[in-house]
This record gives structure tokens, sequence and C-alpha cells, in this order.
């Protein structure tokens, strides 16, 4: 009863850690000028020390990095499949904001090779891995084991949302750019923040439980989903499109994609699991 009263405490105690070292690393990053390749050191440093973190609890708890949940057996089709679905749900927003703010384009020689490869490997590879073992392999399966899966699920959605709200960027542009100015950006980000990233960590938490709590399938979509925004990000004018955009267009849409992506991803994963 001790151990597994331990392990529950593991959830707050990751989350809190995983949102101080966020906080840290945007701090570090703003506040220093720090080159390309230094941006990528500072990433995959603070990354490496959340999964040290995720590593430690586990091992508190009695269990091994096997706990996460991570095999192949039978799963190809799955993982294949979350594959897809993660470049589908950044091409389905691409789209839309093409059709809505005028046309996205793609110019090739925006960005060097290096600089995206860097990006990849620490912006997608890395980050995806560490933040789907902590926010589903650890906490998700321990907030299951507790509440039941819609507890968890929706528990470590919300947890995986808050991380991604960049606090110490918001305090950086009050301060430079005023209150008033800041105001707008701020949200515009917000609201991005609470529907895209809360609906990503959805589709996760969701790929996650129907898979068994195999760690691959939702590791595979975080990837190939933060592989084609940076390919996006690097390659077009979509960001710039974006913050041409009403705030309430940019709203609308960002609901619709939610929907949108959910509905194919919902319709998808309950073809392929039929056939298991």
């Amino acid at each position: 009863m001790v151990r597994a009263r331990q392990s529950l405490v593991g959830v707050p105690l990751l989350f809190a850690i995983v949102l101080g070292l966020m906080f840290l690393s945007q701090l570090i990053q703003l506040e220093m000028a720090l080159s390309w390749n230094a941006w990528l050191a500072v990433n995959a440093f603070f990354y490496g020390l959340i999964f040290l973190s995720v590593y430690i609890l586990l091992w508190r708890g009695g269990e091994g990095l096997s706990n996460l949940g991570l095999w192949t057996s039978g799963m190809e089709i799955f993982i294949l499949l979350a594959a897809a679905l993660g470049v589908v749900a950044q091409l389905i927003w691409a789209v839309m904001l093409g059709v809505v703010g005028g046309g996205v384009s793609f110019h090739f020689d925006s960005a060097s090779t290096e600089a995206f490869l860097g990006a990849m490997v620490v912006m997608a590879l890395l980050a995806a891995f560490v933040k789907e073992s902590a926010f589903r392999g650890f906490m998700q399966r321990k907030l299951t084991a507790k509440y039941g899966f819609a507890g968890a699920f929706i528990l470590a959605s919300i947890l995986f949302m808050n991380v991604h709200i960049p606090f110490y960027a918001y305090y950086k542009w009050i301060k430079v750019a005023g209150v008033t100015a800041a105001a707008t950006a701020i949200r515009f980000d917000i609201t991005q923040t609470a529907i895209m990233i809360g609906a990503l960590g959805i589709f996760l938490g969701y790929l996650y439980h129907k898979s068994n709590q195999n760690l691959l399938p939702p590791t595979v979509f975080h990837i190939t989903f933060n592989m084609s925004w940076f390919f996006i990000f690097c390659y077009s004018n979509a960001m710039m499109v974006a913050a041409s955009l009403d705030y309430w267009k940019f709203a609308v849409i960002i609901v619709l994609w939610a929907f949108i992506v959910g509905a194919i991803l919902w319709g998808a994963v309950r073809a392929v699991t039929k056939m298991f």
C-alpha cells in the first residue's frame, strides 16, 4: 500500500518537475543570445533532465523503463497508422490556413538543411519520446490505475496542455511591448495552446489507451506531428498567414481543426482495432 501511494504522489511531483524545467529552459533561451546549435543543446539538456526524472520516479516505485510500455509485436499497423495521422493532422492545419488566410506557399531555400535536421532530432524525436514517457507512460498509466481511463485521460491531457504554456515568454512580451500590445499576442498563443495542444493531448491519450497502454503509437504520432510542424515552420509562410488572421477566424479554424482531426483519428483507430 505504501508503494502504491508513493507512485501516485509521483504524478504531481513529475508534473511540477516538468513545469519547472520547461520554465527554466524558456528563461535561459530568452535571456541569453543563443546560437541555433546552442538553443538545440539547451533543449536537449532539459529534455534529458525530464527523462532522468521519469526514470528515477519509476525506480523509486519499484518499476523500470519496460513499465512505460514499448513493444512492436502485433502493433505494426497501429504504429504506421499513428505515423500517418501525425502528418495528416498538420497537413489539414496548413490547408485550413491556406483556405482562410489566402494561401500558404513553400520556399525550400528559407532554412538550412543542418538547422532543419537538428530540429528534427531534438524538437521532434527527443521531445516527443520524453514527453510521451512522462505524460502517457508515467502519468496517464498511474492515473488510470487510480481513477480509471476517463479521469486519467482528462487529467493527463490538462497537465500536458499546461506545460506548453510559455509563462516566461508572456512575461518578456509584456516587459518589452507593454501590457496592451502584448495582450493580443498572448491571447492568440493561449488560444492555440489551449485548443490545439489540448486536443493533441486528447489524441495522444486516446492512442495510448486504445493500444493497451503501448507508448509507441502516441510517441510515433507525436514525432510525425512535430516533424511536420517544423517542416511547415521552416519552409513555408504558414506562421505569417496565421499571424495575419483576425482572432475569431483564428480561433474558429483551430476548433474546426480539432474536430476534423479528432473525427479522422477516431474513425481510423476504430477501423484498425477491429482488425486485432
